[in-house]
């Protein structure tokens, strides 16, 4: 089996704390502070980095699928995301509809969040998990699996699912 593909720490959090910011919205403290005061996941990137079973990493700065899209060239390889894997909850949907905002879309494409993405030998995967949960009190986010297609292909249910986004690029460079 190809490695998982995991996340440490919130995705969209801090795009969310900003457009609330942006339309001067009462509320919504942990997104705002995720913008205006965000956390470096330093710790557990050298953690990380210190073990066997992390194949790649890196910072999530641009936005989950732009920094996938990045990893896919460097590695030639893909990526099959699991919707279901990814933390939409109830309480995460309800705060983006305030805010007029697409669950999927900014946890998909929001930046600045300061996370880690990474891919982890799947055969030891459910034992670093433990481990890092138990170091950092937080768990590891697996969301999908390498496969050999290059690209990035998001799945719900058992199928392919076709969304368009408009992730924000420094230099509108074409992804």
């Amino acid at each position: 089996a190809f490695d998982r593909i995991c996340v440490a720490g919130s995705l969209g959090h801090a795009n969310l704390g900003f457009v609330a910011l942006e339309k001067k919205r009462s509320g919504f403290e942990e997104y705002k502070n995720a913008f205006l005061r965000p956390t470096a996941k330093i710790k557990e990137g050298l953690w990380l980095g210190k073990q066997s079973d992390v194949t790649a990493m890196m910072d999530l700065s641009d936005g989950l699928y732009i920094d996938l899209k990045r990893l896919s060239t460097a590695s030639q390889l893909g990526f099959e995301i699991e919707l279901a894997h990814l933390k939409l909850s109830s309480q995460w949907r309800v705060d983006c509809k305030q805010l007029d905002l697409d669950p999927i879309h900014t946890l998909l494409t929001g930046g600045e969040d300061y996370s880690l993405l990474l891919t982890v030998n799947n055969e030891r995967y459910e034992s670093l998990a433990f481990n890092f949960k138990q170091v950092f009190g937080y768990e590891l986010q697996a969301i999908g699996f390498m496969v050999p297609e290059l690209g990035i292909r998001l799945i719900e249910n058992g199928a392919l699912k076709e969304i368009e986004l408009h992730p924000f690029t420094q230099f509108g460079e074409p992804l």
